[in-house]
């Protein structure tokens, strides 16, 4: 009877090229869910400061609707400020920028902040385009971007937003 040697194990070629072939997908795997992450990153930049955006104007605009009359800005003038006298005997309401944040302000109530702090609003404006006794009808301006901080690795992003309204009384 002949002896023939079995073989057990693997060459050392075969393991270098094994090896070679899992850092190559290894390599792969990694760079997708480093874009994945990116990605996903950027997708809630831009959503904080669309969702920011949305409830800024929806707010404003719902206000100066209600509203009974605009005292701030009068008819043809702009303002960084809107007051509005509420119908009814409620309180004037008050809406300007405080350290890049709208805030409405509400007689004896608390400040009511309409941006969070991880967005910057800028160059919030309030137009009165009606002319003397018509409706009030008041064109908003604002720039609305993520307040990334230094180093952070954060991404930058910002929306110029307008709209205009016309109060319905």
């Amino acid at each position: 009877m002949k002896n023939t040697p079995t073989q057990h194990g693997f060459t050392l070629i075969e393991v270098l090229v094994y090896i070679a072939i899992m850092t190559m997908i290894m390599s792969g795997i990694v760079g997708y869910s480093l874009s994945l992450s990116d990605a996903r990153a950027k997708n809630y930049v831009v959503q904080n400061v669309q969702s920011n955006g949305r409830v800024l104007l929806s707010t404003l605009s719902e206000k100066v609707r209600m509203s009974s009359i605009v005292s701030t800005p009068t008819a043809g003038a702009s303002s960084n400020q809107l007051v509005l006298a509420m119908p009814g005997g409620a309180p004037s309401v008050v809406f300007s920028l405080s350290a890049g944040r709208v805030v409405m302000y509400v007689a004896g109530n608390a400040d009511i902040y309409l941006t969070d702090s991880r967005t910057t609003v800028a160059n919030l404006s309030f137009t009165n385009t009606a002319f003397a006794g018509e409706r009030d009808s008041i064109d908003i301006q604002a720039d609305v971007s993520y307040a990334a901080s230094a180093g952070s690795g954060a991404y930058e992003y910002s929306e110029h937003l307008r709209t205009a309204v016309t109060r319905r009384n």
